[in-house]
């Protein structure tokens, strides 16, 4: 049990310096990510509903910057293979213009396998989602993410590891000049998510808790040549019905 924090401890701190230690980066505040959903399944198990409520806080995990409601489902069409859909309501938080309203769409494939007490997961997924300010100008991303998940023997806490890439279009929208909108359009991989977290059983449902470091390229079109790096912690319980 002690071996376990110790190497969980290391790893973390392993990710938060990874990327930092490279150059110089931007490192944005500390995050936090809360969320509460429930999941049932039907069909012989092969369709899962699901939803959940998430807040996001930033600023030192001070203030709310974002909040939404993920609706969705996959079905099994072969075995360990499926494909999803989801409809994401977001409210998020546009500087000084306030709350802005959003809505993401998503297709996903995912393809799963276990090895033992190692299952390892793939999702490739593909969103949209209509900018809060600029309906006009909707973001479309492509993601790829692969996990790694641990059965431990006689041990309740099952660690976790996830890698994730992005590669992202985005439109812009300026107003330098009253009547004169100039557009600008950014195209390419935008980021990486690194993600160590554990998972537990409590009750009906499942507790999960994880660090994430999310590191943006320097090359992003938004970025102004810098690297950026968000340092995130999360909590989430999911009601299995």
């Amino acid at each position: 049990m002690k071996k376990a924090l110790i190497v969980f401890t290391a790893s973390l701190c392993l990710l938060s310096n990874t990327v930092s230690a490279q150059g110089t980066t931007l490192t944005r505040d500390l995050e936090s990510w809360l969320s509460v959903g429930g999941q049932k399944k039907y069909l012989d198990k092969k369709l899962t509903a699901s939803a959940n409520l998430q807040f996001r806080q930033d600023e030192n995990s001070s203030r709310i910057a974002q909040y939404f409601l993920n609706i969705g489902g996959d079905y099994e069409i072969y075995k360990n293979l499926k494909f999803g859909l989801g409809y994401r309501f977001v409210r998020d938080r546009k500087g000084s213009f306030g709350f802005k309203t959003e809505h993401r769409f998503n297709i996903d494939a995912k393809y799963s396998k276990k090895f033992n007490r190692l299952k390892v997961a793939s999702r490739l997924r593909f969103q949209k989602k209509s900018n809060g300010l600029y309906s006009e100008y909707p973001t479309t991303k492509y993601r790829l993410r692969l996990k790694f998940k641990y059965n431990i023997p006689k041990w309740k806490y099952d660690p976790f590891f996830s890698t994730e890439l992005y590669y992202a279009k985005e439109n812009f929208s300026f107003d330098y000049v009253e009547d004169v909108t100039e557009e600008n359009e950014v195209t390419g991989f935008q980021k990486y998510r690194l993600q160590l977290g554990t998972s537990r059983k409590i009750g009906k449902g499942e507790m999960k808790v994880f660090y994430m470091l999310e590191h943006q390229f320097a090359g992003y079109g938004t970025n102004f040549g810098l690297p950026i790096n968000w340092n995130i912690i999360g909590v989430n319980y999911t009601f299995k019905f």
